[in-house]
C-alpha cells in the first residue's frame, strides 16, 4: 500500500479544490458545536481513512480539521482524542499499529462505530 500525500495544515488544506475528503454542510453535522471526543474521532477516522496506512499525526491533523470544518469545536481533554480513538479501534479490530506512529485503518464498516 502506498503512502497518502498529506498537505500540511498551514497550507489551508480545506481550501484546496482537490481536497480528497467528503465535507458536509455544517448544519447537518451531528457533532456541530461539540468538542472533539474519541468516539467522534473514531467515526471520522473510519470515514476518512478506511483502507489506508498513514502516520498518526497526519491523521490527527485531518480529523481535527474535518471536525472543525463541519462545525465542531477543538477537544477539551488534555489527552489526545485521536490516540484514544486509535486504541479503541485497535481493540475492536478496526485498526492496526504497523510500526511506531503508523496506523493501518481496516476496511470495516464505519457505521458500526457510534451507531
Amino acid at each position: 500500500m502506498g503512502w497518502m500525500a498529506i498537505i500540511h495544515p498551514s497550507h489551508q488544506l480545506l481550501n484546496y479544490p482537490d481536497y480528497p475528503f467528503k465535507m458536509m454542510n455544517n448544519s447537518s453535522y451531528k457533532y456541530a458545536g461539540l468538542p472533539l471526543t474519541p468516539l467522534m474521532a473514531q467515526e471520522l477516522i473510519l470515514e476518512l481513512f478506511t483502507g489506508q496506512t498513514l502516520h498518526k499525526q497526519e491523521m490527527a491533523d485531518i480529523v481535527e480539521a474535518t471536525h472543525a470544518e463541519r462545525g465542531g469545536n477543538p477537544p477539551r481533554s488534555k489527552q489526545n482524542p485521536i490516540t484514544r480513538a486509535l486504541t479503541l479501534l485497535k481493540e475492536l479490530g478496526h485498526a492496526e499499529n504497523v510500526m511506531i506512529g503508523v496506523w493501518k485503518i481496516g476496511p470495516d464498516d464505519a457505521n458500526k462505530i457510534g451507531s
